[in-house]
């Protein structure tokens, strides 16, 4: 068997080669092909089907590609929008990870027979979780086949499991193959940002989608607001895509960070490439969020930034109308975007339709109080039960995600993610008592998402920046909970 640092370095190696290699993939059946392969690959290079799981899930939840299936539920003649030709559907993708993810379920479950392993209190408080969405989903909207269903709450039990499984395989082993492990994920991320961002950039290029099989879109997004095309990257909206660029490059920092390497070694220039991609995405909550970002690293590395040094690093071999130029776009997209989202407050504007969701969300929420219609049905249900015709005028979710979360998940569904949350803020206070910028890291991270949640129709609590504090957590000695 190869020793753990070949390993590392051979998973390294295979994990790149598979995200940049699906780029180029003709269709989905070559994805499954290539799934399938680097399982083999992980499993031969290893020897150790934990080692599949540990490191080969977390790859194959990048890219969202599989078989799908399309169900219509509204109906062109009950919508006549002209903005949905074929009326409004749902969707669903059978993918490899969903493959892994019930191979994964059934050998953790021999694994808990047969072993004693280590556990916590956010992983109890996360299979309630998936207990609450399984019930909210079965209580009687029959929106989807109950197959769907199934499928989505395995979606949702799998990465707990992985969860579950690499805080035992952590609590374990010995302190050189929890670097390994870190080394391991902080690479991972940053490909995976990086390839993601690009994709960003050369949409915007090109002026529409790729054609890769990566792409969740065969088109791009209507926006009559935007100065440059609303790309999507490999997401379903540009506000998604944002979003979860900006979260994977926070869990890349929260790594980073705990590692306490210096703020050169963080501030590298590849991140120019994720930066662009955010602001060619125009999304003016991650924009609210990056200003939280900035205000945390200004405060905690003030001593360290020189602004006349960085200044005149930038500037060496690089005229300076250049660098002007660049900021003033910069300045320029985010304040296009303030000033259009000020400007359009009027009747029928984006935020009066956002309110007017909010309120049939309240009367949605009010009729299904505790369990809510079921993750992903706030669209059929409240067009079905709707009285104001606001959906059929924008048959959208709501743009809350805690309203949207309340709607679906119901106040049983709500309250858990409460708990879940202080759990694991009084959790990182605990154990980040000797690195006040991780801490704080954490915590704006945390506000930030909830800032863009305020704005946006994301009810996913559980992002990529709140799996990497619980495995950092879980990382700790021992004694934690």
């Amino acid at each position: 068997m190869l020793g753990h640092w070949r390993i590392l370095t051979s998973l390294k190696l295979v994990g790149g080669i598979f995200l940049v290699g699906c780029l180029f993939l003709p269709n989905t059946k070559f994805y499954f092909l290539a799934s399938i392969l680097l399982v083999l690959i992980i499993f031969g290079v290893s020897r150790s089907w934990e080692k599949v799981v540990i490191y080969g899930y977390w790859l194959l939840s990048i890219y969202y590609v599989g078989q799908l299936y399309v169900f219509q539920v509204i109906r062109t003649e009950e919508l006549y929008h002209p903005l949905y030709p074929n009326g409004r559907s749902l969707y669903f993708k059978f993918t490899p990870l969903l493959v892994l993810g019930m191979t994964m379920i059934i050998s953790w479950t021999i694994k808990l027979i047969k072993e004693k392993c280590r556990s916590n209190w956010l992983i109890v408080i996360l299979l309630m979780s998936v207990l609450t969405k399984l019930i909210s989903s079965f209580m009687g909207n029959e929106i989807l086949p109950w197959w769907v269903e199934m499928g989505k709450i395995i979606n949702d039990l799998s990465l707990v499991i992985w969860l579950w499984w690499v805080t035992d395989y952590l609590g374990r082993v010995k302190t050189e193959e929890k670097k390994y492990f870190w080394d391991y994920m902080g690479k991972i991320l940053k490909i995976s940002i990086i390839v993601g961002s690009i994709i960003v950039i050369l949409q915007v290029l090109k002026g529409s989608v790729l054609g890769l099989v990566v792409e969740q879109r065969t088109d791009l997004p209507f926006d009559g607001n935007a100065w440059l095309p609303r790309v999507v990257g490999i997401w379903n909206h540009p506000n998604e895509a944002a979003f979860n660029i900006f979260t994977w490059t926070i869990a890349w920092a929260l790594i980073e960070i705990r590692q306490r390497k210096k703020l050169g070694e963080v501030l590298n220039r590849w991140l120019l490439i994720p930066l662009t991609a955010l602001l060619c995405l125009q999304s003016r909550s991650i924009f609210l969020g990056m200003g939280l970002i900035t205000l945390w690293g200004i405060y905690f590395y003030r001593k360290e930034i020189s602004w006349s040094k960085i200044l005149e690093k930038r500037i060496k071999g690089v005229k300076s109308w250049l660098m002007v130029v660049t900021v003033s776009l910069i300045l320029l997209f985010i304040g296009n975007s303030f000033v259009v989202s000020i400007t359009n407050l009027g009747e029928n504007s984006g935020w009066d339709t956002r309110q007017k969701l909010i309120n049939v969300a309240k009367d949605l929420a009010d009729k299904h109080l505790w369990w809510g219609v079921g993750e992903g049905n706030f669209i059929p249900v409240a067009f079905r039960e709707d009285k104001s015709g606001t959906m059929k005028a924008f048959p959208e979710s709501v743009h809350q995600g805690w309203v949207l979360i309340l709607t679906e998940k119901g106040v049983v569904g709500l309250s858990v993610w409460l708990i879940f949350i202080l759990t694991i803020v009084l959790a990182w206070w605990k154990k980040s008592k000797n690195n006040m910028e991780l801490r704080w890291l954490f915590y704006v991270t945390l506000l930030t998402q909830f800032v863009v949640m305020m704005f946006q129709p994301f009810s996913n609590i559980l992002m990529v920046n709140l799996v990497a504090a619980m495995l950092l957590l879980a990382s700790e000695e021992k004694s934690f909970f």
